[in-house]
């Protein structure tokens, strides 16, 4: 049910090319949220996760 917020995002959002995990992360990380994620267990979701706290406050913009 990875993809259970999808309705929520912005367009934007949804062709940002991050996996339905790092769009949630993106988002808690741009509405000033901590997050720690403790579950990388390969370099390439080390890599998604980089790119979605890179990408949170571009891809949510706070009104």
């Amino acid at each position: 049910m990875e993809d259970a917020f999808d309705g929520h995002y912005s367009d934007k959002v949804m062709q940002s090319g991050l996996p339905p995990g790092q769009r949630s992360y993106a988002f808690v990380l741009a509405h000033g949220l901590d997050v720690v994620n403790s579950d990388m267990q390969n370099f390439a979701h080390f890599q998604e996760n980089l790119t979605a706290v890179q990408s949170s406050a571009e891809l949510f913009a706070r009104a």
